[in-house]
């Protein structure tokens, strides 16, 4: 007489639900604030972010040119998101800046 083998019944793992995996957004005072060259004091990235659509041509390149950039240096060492300010690193305009805070912002809640 032949025994048959039953089929294992697959289980689906259970997912666990986690909470927001979006990191607080750092806002900062004092002595760690972004000072614009002649403009505004920045607190905090999503600052930054809308102060490149205010900020003139000359503001940005005393930042940012190629020998600097001041707010490469921020965001990586006072707001830590080192992700963000590599891709500071690499633009040229505040059009280009600011599409990278932009997309450097939809990780923080």
């Amino acid at each position: 007489m032949a025994i048959k083998k039953k089929k294992a019944k697959s289980v689906k793992p259970k997912t666990v639900k986690k909470g927001s995996s979006k990191k607080k957004l750092a806002v900062v005072s004092g002595g760690q604030c972004f000072w614009l060259h002649n403009g505004p004091a920045l607190a905090s990235l999503k600052d930054l972010n809308n102060t490149f659509s205010k900020m003139t041509n000359d503001q940005f390149t005393y930042h940012a040119n190629k020998t600097k950039n001041d707010f490469a240096s921020w965001v990586e060492f006072v707001l830590l998101d080192p992700e963000c300010a590599r891709g500071l690193k690499k633009c040229s305009n505040k059009a280009s800046a600011r599409l990278c805070t932009v997309k450097a912002l939809k990780k923080y809640s």
